[in-house]
Formats: structure tokens, sequence, C-alpha cells
């Protein structure tokens, strides 16, 4: 008999040894990208042709089929078991090295049930769920929503802007309220306090930031013609990468903020750097190809973005062929610029179609069955009724527009959200880096135009 460990995350596959240990530093087999695992978080042994996992004594615990083990303590494992531990998460796969089955993949019993007992033999996985599919809906107040916005835009005057984070923080709220997954529904938990104080300290920063600006065109380039470009040409870089900054905070703070029942979203981290390098890179590469390249840069950008986005300890993976997404997007901008903006549904509805369907959660895939006559009626309506109401239409028109791509929206496939709500027991606050950038509005692209 073989063991193998397949992690879940990035479909590696790893042979087990007796004595094979996991973890993120002094370990047979070692996952440097989380924080959440120990440095050496648990250890296999086999006996014979049964396999052990032992916990040892890590700081998040190991669970087995969603149940934690006891540290320390040998628990044997059954073909299919799922473990996790921290943020990742495996699954065993016991092989049958006899010559007349080689290679093939043991299946779990037809009526398997798991003992209270960790040393027991009869110890085995549950029967899989079977697959189904999710469906998103959106179901919003048009008059809730245009209140708000009313009381929003009478108490920032009153409060000389000093209520915009509550007024960002009630619009989201009924955004997340109005948006469920199979009946129920998203919250967001956004603290307007902290971004008020957020606010406040980049205020600041930007003030410093112009005395010491203007102290240095005073002083330092003094009307001289290359060091006035060499200043310019170092603010603008310096604006740039803070923008940049900016934008992968801002969705950091809406995942992170982001329940689905009492389970929490979470950002990992790592991925600011690698944001900021494919950032930059991709920005200079679209300035020389006259634009060409943006669509690359796009595709790359949310490649990294949803890399790092987990719900509890499951992570999402989008995989899109760049050159494939390249040339859907420029043919939708060239047939929206030849028709004179006609072809737009389409295009909206092609890129939709496109990122949806390079998107995974687990062994669950993302579907969109958006079309783009029926998208184009949706803008035919939305643009008549902000012309006739003046533009007191917004939130309705806004409500229609999201409603329509989320409602066409599904997840096809397994999904076990009772043993997610189980094994998230760690819970992410957002830091105030996060809020701080989100103060600057920049909400990022999450697949729906």
């Amino acid at each position: 008999m073989q063991f193998d460990l397949k992690d879940l995350d990035s479909e590696r596959v790893i042979r087990l040894k007796s004595g094979d240990t996991v973890g993120r530093g002094d370990s047979t087999h070692r996952f440097t990208e989380t924080t959440k695992l120990s440095r050496t978080h648990f250890q296999f042994s086999i006996e014979g042709d049964n396999l052990f996992i032992l916990d040892l004594n890590s700081r998040n615990g190991t669970f087995v089929n969603s149940k934690r083990i006891e540290s320390n303590k040998k628990f044997k494992l059954e073909n299919g078991s799922i473990i996790i531990a921290g943020d990742k998460k495996f699954i065993c796969n016991f092989i049958n090295s006899n010559p007349s089955t080689s290679s093939k993949i043991l299946t779990t019993p037809s009526n398997p049930k798991i003992s209270s007992d960790p040393t027991a033999s009869n110890i085995s996985r549950p029967n899989p769920l079977p697959p189904k599919t999710y469906h998103f809906s959106f179901k919003a107040s048009d008059s809730e929503l245009l209140l708000m916005m009313i009381k929003n835009i009478i108490f920032i005057i009153l409060t000389f802007g000093f209520y915009i984070p509550y007024a960002r923080t009630n619009i989201r709220k009924f955004i997340w309220k109005s948006t469920s997954l199979n009946s129920t529904p998203f919250l967001f938990k956004g603290d307007p306090s902290s971004s008020l104080k957020a606010y406040g300290v980049l205020l600041l920063i930007m003030i410093g930031m112009n005395v010491i600006n203007t102290g240095i065109s005073t002083y330092v380039v003094r009307g001289n013609l290359l060091l006035s470009i060499v200043h310019s040409l170092l603010t603008s870089a310096g604006l740039f990468i803070f923008f940049i900054w900016a934008r992968y905070g801002a969705y950091s703070y809406l995942v992170n903020n982001t329940t689905y029942r009492s389970v929490s979203f979470n950002v990992k981290k790592g991925g600011s750097k690698e944001h900021l390098s494919a950032s930059i890179l991709g920005s200079i590469l679209t300035v020389f190809s006259f634009g060409i390249y943006y669509p690359f840069m796009a595709s790359n950008l949310d490649k990294i973005r949803w890399g790092k986005t987990h719900f509890g300890t499951s992570g999402f993976k989008y995989d899109p062929d760049s050159k494939e997404f390249a040339i859907t997007w420029i043919k939708g901008i060239l047939m929206t610029l030849f028709t004179l903006g006609i072809y737009y549904p389409w295009f909206a509805v092609s890129i939709h179609q496109y990122k949806m369907s390079h998107l995974k959660f687990g062994l669950a895939k993302f579907s969109s069955s958006a079309k783009g006559s029926e998208y184009l009626m949706i803008c035919i309506k939305s643009f008549l009724l902000l012309i006739v109401t003046l533009g007191l239409a917004a939130p309705f028109v806004f409500n229609l527009n999201l409603a329509y791509f989320l409602e066409h929206t599904s997840i096809k496939g397994t999904i076990n959200f009772d043993e997610i709500v189980e094994a998230a027991k760690v819970k992410h606050k957002g830091s105030f880096i996060e809020t701080a950038a989100d103060v600057l509005d920049l909400d990022p692209d999450i697949g729906i135009p």
C-alpha cells in the first residue's frame, strides 16, 4: 500500500513515507507560503497498510474530517480523509501497490462511519457530498437605497465630509445583505470609525508630503530644468506606487470584512509586493505597447488577487489564459468603438463569462449564463430611466445591473460548507493599513462589469 497527500490549493502531490512531517519550517515537506502552519505541524507514520497522523502540538491544531484531533496522539487515517491545518487543506489517497491493481486509488466504503474513538480501526471518511449548483441572487429595495443615498448626501454636506466613511459603509452593508448565495446573505463587517481615523492619518501624511514636495521645489530644484524633470518623474512614480498599493489594500479591506454563514473571507499575506511588481512592469509594457499589453496585465493582477483570497481555510483559484483573455478584450474594445457603443453589452458579458469560467473554489467552478442580447435591453432601459428621471433613477439602475450579473452567476460542484464553518476557527481582522487604503475608494474589479 502506498499513500499520497494532495494539497488542495496547489494540486501538489506528496508520496508519503513513515516519519514525514509537514509544516512551515523545519519539516520534510515545507509550505512556506502560509503563516498559520507551525514550523513542524504534524507527522505521518505508516504501519503495514495503515496510515496514522500525529499533531505535533501545533498552534492552530489539526483537523481530520472537520474534527480536531488530540495533540501528540496517533490518529488513524482512511482513504479520502480531509486534513486541515491552519489555512492549508489536504486529502489522503491510498494507492494499492498490488501488481494486479497497481496505480488504482482505493475507493471509500459505501456506508462509512466516523468513530468517536480516534484510535478505532473503523474510522473512514463520510461519503463525499454530491455535486450541486449554487445560485447567486440580488434582492434589493430601490426605495431603501434611494433614501440611504439622500441621507448620505445630506449628512456629508452637514459634516463637511466627515460622514463619508459612514456613508460608504452603509452602502456596502446594503449591497452585501442584498446579495445571497442559495438564499443565505453575505454580510459586510467594516467599521466606519476605523475608516474615519484612517482619513485623518492619510490627510496628515498628504499634508506632510506636500510640504516636503514644496520644500524640494523651492530650495533644491530652484528653477533648474534638469532637476525639475527629475523631481517631476520621481513625484509621479511615488504617487503611482502609492495608488497601486492602495488598490490592493482596498481589495484586502473589502474581502477581510466580508462574511458568509458566519465565516470570514480573508486575503493571505504576501500578495501586495507581487501585485506591486506586476503592476509596475505591466504599466511600463502597456505604455510602450500603446495599450495592447493592458489586458495581459489585468489578467495577471486578477490571478494574483484571487490566488490570495480564501473563504475560511479554502482558497479560490483563477487560472486564465492571458493571450485568450487579451484577444477577447481587444475584440470587445474594437467592436464597441466600431459600433459606437452598441456592442458594449456583448463586450461586458464576454468579459464576465470569461472570468467566471476560469474561477474555481476548491472542487467547484463558477459559471455565467449572461447573454449580450439580454444585457442590451438592461442597458437601454437604464439609459432611458436616467434620462427621463434626470438621474433620480440611479439607485434602481444600479440594482438592475448588479442583479442581472449576479443572478446569472452560479457555482457548480461540491462545497462542504459545514466543514468550512467547522474549520474556520481563526478570524481575520482587517489591518489599519488596509483601512487606510480603502479610504481612497479604489474598489477593484471582481468580475462583474
